[in-house]
């Protein structure tokens, strides 16, 4: 007479090395299976991130307590890498260095913390931010109060990006296009365009793509693979749908993906007060409520000159 295995632990057992696999889209749907498949989905993608933090970070556990207490958040190419890993249009090439975006409000709290245990060392704290050499300096006139370039002995790098505002997700509103509008907080990921971004698609920027340093950017990740493309571009209807540029969006819209971690690890360190979101739109006049997306997140308003607000 034979038995059947127990079932749950069976899944248990097999599921994790099922997911290790896959990429994050496909993590992304597996977590709606069930109880079990959603926890589980949720200890893999935590372990992959700690494990791409562990090259930059000693210890990735603290680090993220680090991030909740002062309401910072990693953002730039190693989270794009992370986002496209296992999936089809993951390629060789590797992130140089961890991006940081922390509010103006806590930038010396983390950088209090990254040199004091994690060994790194200020290398230039009064950079220009307008010297274009990454994906978020693009001018002097938007989301940006400093870059810290921070440097540890065995090479590694960080980027400290202080943002003007109370919000880190400001900074990122003034990003080049919307392959890097992407960020990984102590729990949560937020992809802002991912039927795009997971497939390896961007659009630029209408008002800072033109930029000379913004243009080396697109140039690199088109090296890389990326399409990238402008949002009046004939390869995808843009207009009309939830990725109208004339839409207002937030980080927090039904239009991004996220995917939250376990619960949450470690005590704060350190005490901030609670951050506001920002709105942005890629252009054109506001829109009139004639797009199919997120309706509760699009404002109806004309004569609006900025394009990011906070």
């Amino acid at each position: 007479m034979t038995t059947r295995p127990n079932q749950p632990l069976l899944l248990l057992r097999v599921a994790p090395l099922i997911l290790e696999t896959i990429s994050f889209e496909c993590l992304a749907v597996c977590r709606g299976v069930c109880r079990e498949w959603r926890r589980t989905s949720e200890i893999v993608l935590l372990r992959r991130w700690e494990a791409y933090l562990s090259d930059f970070i000693f210890n990735p556990l603290w680090f993220r307590a680090v991030l909740r207490a002062t309401a910072s958040v990693v953002s730039g190419s190693t989270v794009l890498h992370f986002l496209l890993k296992h999936s089809s249009h993951e390629s060789s090439w590797t992130p140089g260095d961890l991006d940081i975006f922390c509010p103006i409000t806590s930038a010396e709290s983390m950088l209090f913390h990254l040199t004091k245990f994690e060994g790194y060392r200020n290398k230039n704290s009064t950079e220009d931010i307008a010297d274009g050499r990454d994906d978020y300096l693009v001018d002097n006139t938007g989301g940006l109060f400093q870059v810290i370039h921070l440097e540890r002995p065995d090479g590694r790098e960080i980027d400290l990006v202080v943002s003007t505002r109370q919000s880190p997700l400001s900074a990122l509103t003034y990003f080049w296009g919307t392959i890097v509008l992407n960020y990984v907080s102590a729990d949560t990921i937020c992809v802002s365009y991912p039927l795009w971004t997971l497939a390896g698609i961007g659009r630029l920027h209408p008002e800072r793509s033109s930029f000379r340093h913004a243009r080396l950017c697109v140039d690199k990740y088109h090296g890389r693979g990326f399409q990238l493309h402008t949002f009046d571009s004939k390869q995808e209807p843009t207009y009309h749908s939830i990725y109208c540029p004339r839409s207002y969006r937030t980080f927090f819209d039904r239009s991004c993906l996220r995917f939250s971690f376990d619960a949450p690890s470690g005590l704060p360190l350190y005490q901030v007060r609670p951050p506001v979101h920002p709105v942005w739109r890629y252009g054109g006049d506001a829109c009139q409520a004639d797009c199919i997306g997120d309706r509760r997140y699009v404002l109806c308003l004309q004569g609006l000159e900025s394009a990011n607000i906070v």
